[in-house]
């Protein structure tokens, strides 16, 4: 799939020429090189044990409450919303990284005793754990990605609720 991005973005922005592809100044070489970069990345990824997100993923959440709380202190503002941090020509979005933490963290917590699901203070404590990040994102405000933690809410319908 990526490399048929890359040649729509040939496609779109260069003439026929080899050279013209492969030069990095230019759109379709960016896009080579970051197809180079993501490929290495995902290999590197995909060959770490698998336990060892969810044994961090308590580490992974704090850290991403804290990038969150951090953008709306000294995040940069863009389009109306405070939700990225500019390093040089380079902008990073924590509220991309609060998605999939929050998914690993209601996972690990929700897997320890399956037993108690029904109790009032499981429940509770997992409505905390998918609002804390929907709130601080919500104060950016960003309600399209606020929309995707609502999604969190299916976890517990499918758990027999």
């Amino acid at each position: 799939m990526m490399f048929f991005g890359w040649i729509n973005i040939i496609s779109a922005t260069s003439n026929v020429e080899l050279a013209e592809w492969l030069d990095w100044s230019g759109k379709s070489g960016k896009q080579l090189m970051w197809i180079f970069i993501c490929s290495g990345l995902a290999y590197l990824i995909l060959n770490i044990e698998s336990d060892f997100f969810i044994r961090t993923s308590v580490l992974q959440y704090v850290l991403t409450l804290i990038l969150l709380v951090a953008v709306l202190i000294i995040g940069k503002k863009i389009g109306g919303a405070r939700s990225w941090f500019a390093l040089g020509s380079f902008s990073l979005q924590p509220s991309e990284f609060a998605k999939p933490t929050t998914a690993l963290i209601l996972a690990w917590y929700l897997s320890r005793d399956s037993t108690k699901w029904r109790s009032l203070k499981v429940r509770i404590l997992s409505f905390l754990i998918i609002g804390l990040p929907a709130l601080l994102i919500l104060l950016q405000p960003d309600a399209g990605t606020v929309i995707v933690f609502a999604g969190f809410i299916f976890v517990f319908l499918s758990r027999g609720a």
